[in-house]
């Protein structure tokens, strides 16, 4: 009984390996490759999309549901057992490397091919491979915006109302979709809204501006956060001044 059992282990094992060595099994192989290449694609748009929607880093969960969604279940397509869960670190725009090989029957040479397959950039547009990791690039300007933000311990505090003094000094706050970066501690408020701030822009104008920014020019070298903000928007200060930011610093208009 115990020989039986363990042919049976065997030969089933066996038969849910596939052999590079066969023409059909190497095709099959590397046109499910080819979908999990796009599916991380889809992974790294899902939370650029997630991290625009909801002023925060998302889950792997959220970023899943998402990415199957877009993609109508692509994972589903993929017919081989050829990756490993999906694992995001969304503080470092990075998730796991997902190609799993060790179903494969191969020479170590044949394996390595379908290893650099994975790893070619040649049908990847916002993802690359670095080390054990896949690294996703962010295009959206926002969106690099809010990931700077966070990522120098700013969180965006959601759900002021109007008649509720709900922006407090010294935080980053999301009120009827303006952003107030850094209230000054000795801010005062005019109908919950602080008079004194590094930053507040319409979620809308973050790309073309207006943006208003404080009038400190040390300030506006200085802290990182002004780097994120986008080639061409314009800026003003609370004296009036105009500016426009430019490839590499922030140029006052006359």
């Amino acid at each position: 009984m115990k020989k039986l059992l363990l042919l049976f282990l065997v030969l089933v094992t066996y038969s849910c390996s596939l052999d590079l060595n066969n023409f059909e099994d190497r095709q099959a192989v590397l046109q499910d490759v080819k979908k999990l290449i796009l599916y991380e694609e889809l992974v790294a748009r899902a939370y650029e999309n997630l991290l625009i929607k909801n002023l925060e880093l998302p889950t792997t969960s959220e970023i899943e549901v998402v990415a199957d969604d877009a993609t109508t279940g692509i994972k589903t397509l993929i017919k081989n057992s050829i990756y490993n869960a999906l694992s995001v670190d969304s503080s470092t725009t990075k998730f796991s490397y997902n190609l799993k090989t060790g179903d494969l029957v191969g020479s170590e040479e044949e394996i390595t091919k379908i290893k650099n397959f994975y790893e070619d950039n040649s049908f990847r547009k916002n993802t690359y491979i670095q080390g054990n990791s896949v690294y996703f690039i962010l295009e959206d300007d926002f969106a690099k915006h809010i990931f700077d933000l966070i990522s120098q311990g700013k969180t965006i505090e959601k759900g002021c109302e109007k008649g509720v003094s709900c922006i407090q000094n010294d935080k980053t706050k999301l009120f009827f979709n303006h952003i107030y970066i850094d209230v000054d501690a000795d801010a005062d408020f005019q109908d919950d809204v602080p008079e004194k701030y590094l930053m507040a822009y319409h979620i809308d104008n973050f790309k073309t501006g207006p943006i208003i920014i404080t009038s400190s020019r040390s300030k506006q070298t200085s802290e990182k956060i002004f780097q994120s903000i986008p080639k061409g928007a314009l800026m003003y200060d609370f004296d009036g001044v105009k500016y426009v930011k430019t490839s590499d610093s922030i140029e006052i208009l006359k």
